[in-house]
This record gives structure tokens, C-alpha cells and sequence, in this order.
């Protein structure tokens, strides 16, 4: 039975904008990507995170088309693009080093991809005044790359790949070269054009607050493999593995025993032998076995005095105390010498002279996850805890 075109076309529709199938990487002996599958929707922005060498810019490279799966298939707008060169694939990477000409103006830069694609002069105008708009630089058309800010640059390299029109953009680690401040404004604004625009943004960082703020889902990529794809708030809080939990953001990872299942979540023993709950739990959770409890320092509360008034605590001792501004950040020692790093807002923070006294640590159970595993201590992800 052959197929009409507008059933093509519905079936382009309805497909995913990108698509890796049981896609593998090799580079002679080693595997630098294992056995990876997830798609992209249309209009996602979807991040690929890890640590340096976890496979997420060889990704990002495949899907571009400069390397060439070992294994498995990649679809691009529905259709086949495994083989594909770089300039046939509906797709454009923005590099982190922007890559602009610098013998060439702003607008004649946004203007290579259409006059490369033969557009005629009066849709070639069309894109370059509308990328331009798009990242708020049409008053500066006429200027060449060696007078722009470094944010501006960046969305120079941005115009240009949005006049081609990709079902797909590519970003690789496109704000690295900012300072703090601008990176954290230009976060915000890729996210306003990725939405203004509908075009689907994989965007690859190690940064675990970029990929935060701007994505709807994240990857997290580790030794070739995918750990965990979800929403940044499952990942943050409900995270799939140990490694996960100590990437993304800041925790303490205290050692406990898995006593009896608690509806969704458990009942666990911690340092020092007391109780405590925990809203969720692992998939591999068994009881009488070991786990990890997860603790974000934000969803930890310290006092004076006091006990836990329903809910869980530990008596402690703090360690250090840092002003950060519209929080206050604690190191503080409990049971078996087991630390934990508290942050609380600056008008929870305790009295002056605090360091070196007793205090109390709680937290609301709801906030709480246990996973599978087993540690000979608690571990502090904070950078400020050394």
C-alpha cells in the first residue's frame, strides 16, 4: 500500500526532532560512547551533563555529524542522518568559540548559512533581520566581531545558525568562554529564545546550574552511558544513582541502614543510632540492607537548641561559619564525626559566636531520598568544605 503525502507529512510531524538509537562510539579499544538511546522532542531544550571525558561532546559530534557512530543509528526531523555529512543534516552547531569571520560584519556572518543554501536576497534579508531581532542585535548589523562584547559574539554565533532555520540546534558549551555574571544572564536568555523560537536546543555543559536553569530535560552522562534522563527537578532531588546524587549540586551523602518500607519511602538508622524517614527510595532498596541518604544543605534547618519537633535531627557541632550573602553556609560535626554543610537563610543564621558550640540539625522528610549503596562515612559535596 503506498503512502500519501500527507501522511508523510503527518508522520514527520509526530516524529521526534532528534533520536539516538543503541548508539556506540569507538576510538580503537576505547568506548566513548555505550550503548546510548533517548530522543529529543520538537521545542525541547534538552542538555547533555557530565564530567569532563563522560562522552556528552562525542555525542554532541555524532549528532552533528563530524563523527560517525561505530554502532546503532541517529534520526534527525524523522528521517536516517546516521551517515549523513554535516551540511546535509537539518541541524547547526554553535561552538564555543563562536567561530565568527572576522573580516566580515555582524549581519554578513548571520547571512552565510542562506547565501551558502543559494536563498535569494529577499529571504536572505528576511533571516538575518529576524535572527538578529531574535538575540536583540539589529543595531549592530553593520559591526565586525573585533568591536562586540564577548556575550555579544555569542549571539552573533547564534543568529547565524538560527538563519539557516535547523529542526535542530547544537550547542557546545556555547557560554564557557563568559565571565560569572554574563554567563548567568546569558542562561536565562538562551532559554527566552529557545522558546521564542520552537527549535529544539541539545546543549552540552559540565556546568550542573546551567543545565539546571535552562533545561526541560537533562542526560546525565557518565563513563559512555546515560546514568539518569529526566527533569532537572527528578534529577536534583530523586537522582537514579550515587554518582548522580554528587554531581548535580551540592549534598551530604550520610550512611544508613534500610530498616522497613514506609509507603513510598523508609525508615532508616543513622549515625549515632537514631531514626530517621525518608520520602523515596531506589528501585534496588531492599530492607536490612545499606543505603545512602541524600541531604541538600538548603533542605536542612540549624538551631540553638532544642529537638525535632517531628521531625528527624542530630545534635552537632559547627565547625565553620561563611557569610554568602542572602544565605549563611554551615560545616558542622555530628555522630562518629560524620559533617554535614547546612545553608540557611541570613535571618535563620545563629547567634554570633557560634563556632565551636552545640547546635541541632533537622529536616522535613519530605525533602529526603535514600539510595542504594555503601559508604564508610558521610561525604560533603560542597566546594567550600574542602
Amino acid at each position: 500500500m503506498s503512502t500519501t503525502t500527507d501522511e508523510m507529512a503527518a508522520a514527520r510531524t509526530d516524529a521526534a526532532a532528534l533520536e539516538l538509537r543503541d548508539v556506540v562510539k569507538r576510538f580503537g579499544e576505547v568506548t566513548a560512547v555505550d550503548h546510548v538511546s533517548f530522543e529529543v522532542g520538537r521545542s525541547e531544550f534538552f542538555s547533555l551533563l557530565g564530567p569532563s571525558g563522560c562522552g556528552k561532546t562525542t555525542t554532541l559530534r555524532m549528532l552533528a555529524g563530524f563523527e560517525r557512530p561505530t554502532e546503532g543509528q541517529i534520526f534527525v526531523d524523522g528521517e536516517d542522518a546516521s551517515d549523513l555529512p554535516p551540511y546535509r543534516r537539518d541541524t547547526n552547531l554553535v561552538f564555543q568559540s563562536y567561530a565568527l569571520f572576522p573580516h566580515m560584519t555582524v549581519e554578513q556572518n548571520v547571512a552565510f548559512g542562506p547565501e551558502r543554501k543559494k536563498l535569494g536576497k529577499a529571504e536572505t534579508r528576511e533571516r538575518i533581520g529576524e535572527a538578529l531581532e531574535t538575540v536583540q542585535l539589529g543595531d549592530l548589523a553593520k559591526r565586525y566581531p573585533r568591536e562586540l562584547s564577548g556575550g555579544q559574539q555569542q549571539r552573533v554565533a547564534l543568529a547565524r545558525a538560527l538563519a539557516n532555520r535547523p529542526a535542530v540546534l547544537l550547542l557546545d558549551e556555547p557560554l564557557g568562554a563568559l565571565d560569572l555574571k554574563l554567563r548567568e544572564e546569558m542562561q536565562f536568555e538562551l532559554k527566552r529564545i529557545q522558546r521564542e523560537v520552537g527549535i529544539s536546543f541539545v546543549y552540552v555543559t559540565h556546568d550542573q546550574g546551567e543545565a539546571l536553569t535552562m533545561s526541560d530535560r537533562i542526560a546525565v552522562m557518565n563513563e559512555g552511558t546515560v546514568e539518569h534522563l529526566a527533569s532537572p527537578e527528578e534529577i536534583y532531588l530523586r537522582p537514579a544513582s550515587l554518582f548522580v546524587a554528587g554531581f548535580i549540586g551540592q549534598a551530604s551523602l550520610v550512611p544508613v541502614k534500610l530498616e522497613e518500607r514506609d509507603g513510598e519511602g523508609w525508615i532508616v538508622s543513622i549515625p549515632g543510632g537514631g531514626r530517621a524517614r525518608a520520602a523515596g527510595g531506589g528501585a534496588d532498596c531492599v530492607s536490612g540492607g545499606s543505603g545512602v541518604l541524600l541531604l541538600r544543605p538548603e533542605h536542612l534547618r540549624i538551631s540553638a537548641e532544642g529537638g525535632p519537633n517531628g521531625n528527624a535531627g542530630i545534635s552537632v557541632r559547627v565547625l565553620e561559619e561563611t557569610f554568602q550573602g542572602a544565605v549563611v553556609r554551615y560545616l558542622v560535626e555530628g555522630p562518629e564525626s560524620s559533617r554535614l554543610a547546612v545553608v540557611t537563610p541570613l535571618d535563620a543564621r545563629l547567634s554570633e559566636g557560634s563556632v565551636g558550640r552545640q547546635a541541632w540539625v533537622s529536616w522535613d522528610a519530605r525533602w529526603t531520598y535514600v539510595l542504594p549503596g555503601e559508604l564508610d562515612r558521610t561525604i560533603v559535596i560542597d566546594p567550600a568544605a574542602g
